[in-house]
């Protein structure tokens, strides 16, 4: 190949400019012929591309052992750090009568570096290209970043191990469902344009949070497939991605994007297995011959490697990516094996921890509720999930699960997944209002949880029975209270009969009480999906009981009735707390349940 032994000029226009190139070694080296960035300054965590016209030597554009394209970024206060490139390829959407809503090539592939910014200031980009021949490095180019008023990425809260927190500083509950794939059976069907109603939806209902699979190969966001290859990315479902997320981004939805599933490791022959029809096995050119070799084989673990590199390239600019999550479900592999996998757990959080400059949180899930001791104990992961399934008393369930987990001791907890059934079909049948979910999310706030737990069936039980105004009513009553900042504790609760007689109240509290707010929920524990769904077999209501929440901070304190399928307030009464630090709360009839906003008045 002709390699000119000159330096490229150096332009710069209104929304797009040109990089000096530099060719260390001309005869060997890989060349940078141009760098065009998509806008001259942006604002912090808003995302900057750029475009890389290069020629190097490579057999597979994803390995960097064979090309390696890094932007190295300089921040105002002098710190370095390295963001990956990656092989892009832009699609658009066909609407065409014969492929309804898919999607077609509309370029040939090309690089591509995709940056953010978390402190405003100038910072120096100097872009480097490696292949196997040798190395160039750009001149270098200065982005000035703007100021901006925006939350940031998610982090643990170093206050409370309980919590999240974003960069600017305020507490961050989750709040959503498992959205994790479109539709993808049906050639008419809308395939991954049908997020633009379900994320309007969620949006619509103030949830903030979505879980989406990038496996099997029957997603279409699926980046690893037969066509692909097991050590290739398949860019027409990368843009799938792309699509997905900048949709998240218009819609302030974070995401937990779940690399792998345990089906791509599971036989056939097993209920929802596909791994003898992934790209992994041999006979479509894997190199796990038996599933245990996912986790021990090197040639299969680089190629995982390679494929965070290309993820944290490709999406890790946004802070609307929440986490990286590893696997499904990762127990119900075949051959499981708990060192194997909590030593692969621990090699690949590291490897990705070094690759990822902004520092997403990390995590994985189990099937069985107890999860995998060794595995949730990693230092390298960063929150703890259950799934939870056929539960009768959601409610209960969950807060003996957070209990169960000893690494929820030190680390945040919610349910990645949990219903009452394996079919949203007969989901519907059996709780077609929701009453479990209902549940789950008022349950989470006062049992400490990090966030609401993540119902499943988004697509035939949640879509279609309309229950996005579970989630809309229940936002509204969390609405303002920072789980950190007010250092809540539970709510230390009883309950007492306002004639004095010593009955046995049927009802049951959680709650949060704060440095000045409150909130506490209060449920007839028989009020669960297999009674409330039939109306001659739903409990009596209970009447004539008080709540008296202990341990309250003497003064005046403002108690909000909450209707909790509404979302509205109720009631507004105003209540002094004595030495006693009682507070005492009547309660209204109580079929099913209650719940109340504290606030304490200013003196």
């Amino acid at each position: 190949m002709n390699r000119p032994n000159h330096k490229c000029c150096v332009t710069l226009g209104s929304a797009m400019a040109l990089l000096a190139v530099t060719f260390a070694d001309v005869a060997a080296s890989p060349v940078i012929r141009s760098v065009s960035v998509d806008r001259p300054h942006v604002a912090v965590f808003e995302r900057l591309t750029l475009d890389v016209d290069l020629a190097a030597e490579y057999d597979n554009p994803f390995d960097p052992e064979q090309i390696a394209l890094d932007a190295e970024v300089t921040g105002p206060a002098g710190r370095t750090n390295t963001t990956p490139g990656f092989l892009y390829q832009p699609f658009r959407r066909d609407d065409t009568a014969t492929r309804s809503h898919r999607t077609v090539a509309t370029d040939k592939p090309r690089w591509q570096l995709r940056l953010s910014f978390a402190q405003p200031g100038v910072h120096r980009i100097v872009v480097r290209l490696r292949d196997r021949s040798g190395q160039v490095r750009s001149e270098p180019y200065s982005v000035q970043v703007q100021a901006a008023d925006k939350p940031g990425m998610i982090r643990r809260s170093d206050r409370d191990h309980r919590y999240f927190v974003t960069d600017r500083g305020e507490s961050w509950f989750a709040v959503g469902a498992n959205v994790c794939w479109g539709e993808t059976w049906s050639d008419q069907g809308r395939r991954i344009f049908v997020y633009d109603e379900w994320f309007g939806r969620y949006a619509e209902a103030g949830c903030n949070f979505a879980r989406l699979w990038l496996s099997p190969g029957w997603n279409d966001l699926c980046l690893v497939t037969r066509e692909s290859g097991y050590d290739r990315i398949d860019l027409q479902r990368a843009w799938h991605l792309d699509y997905v997320l900048e949709l998240a981004e218009k819609h302030d939805l974070r995401l937990m994007l779940c690399i792998d599933s345990f089906n791509v490791l599971r036989s056939t022959q097993r209920l929802y297995g596909d791994w003898e029809n992934s790209p992994l096995h041999p006979d479509h050119g894997g190199p796990v011959g038996r599933p245990r070799e996912f986790f021990t084989g090197e040639p299969m673990r680089r190629a995982y490697r390679n494929r965070l590199r290309y993820l944290v390239a490709r999406y890790g600019y946004s802070p609307h990516v929440f986490a990286w999550e590893f696997f499904n479900e990762v127990d119900i592999v075949d051959e499981y094996d708990s060192a194997a996998v909590t030593a692969w757990h621990r090699e690949m959080a590291r490897h990705l921890r070094a690759l990822d400059p902004h520092d997403h949180l990390i995590t994985t899930s189990f099937a069985h509720p107890p999860g995998d001791p060794a595995v949730d104990a990693l230092e390298e992961l960063d929150f703890v999930q259950t799934h939870h399934y056929e539960a009768r008393d959601i409610a209960a369930m969950m807060e003996r699960d957070l209990r169960a987990k000893a690494a929820a001791r030190t680390k945040p907890h919610f349910h990645g997944e949990f219903g009452i059934s394996h079919s949203g079909q007969e989901t519907a049948k059996m709780d077609p209002t929701g009453v479990h979910l209902h549940n789950g999310l008022y349950a989470s706030v006062g049992q400490g949880h990090a966030g609401a737990p993540m119902t499943w069936w988004w697509d035939s039980y949640v879509h279609p029975q309309n229950l996005y105004p579970l989630y809309a009513a229940f936002v509204r009553w969390i609405d303002g209270f920072d789980f950190v900042a007010q250092e809540p504790r539970p709510a230390s609760v009883r309950f007492e009969w306002t004639d004095a007689s010593d009955k046995q109240v049927p009802l049951r509290a959680w709650g949060l009480l704060g440095r000045g707010r409150g909130l506490l929920w209060v449920q007839s524990p028989q009020y669960t999906w297999p009674r409330a769904t039939t109306a001659d077999d739903r409990p009596q209501p209970v009447t004539d009981a008080r709540l008296v929440v202990q341990e309250v901070p003497p003064g005046d304190w403002t108690v909000e009735a909450w209707d909790t399928h509404k979302g509205e307030v109720l009631a507004s009464r105003r209540l002094t707390v004595g030495a006693d630090g009682l507070l005492r709360i009547e309660l209204p009839s109580v079929a099913w349940d209650a719940a109340f906003r504290l606030a304490r008045c200013a003196d």
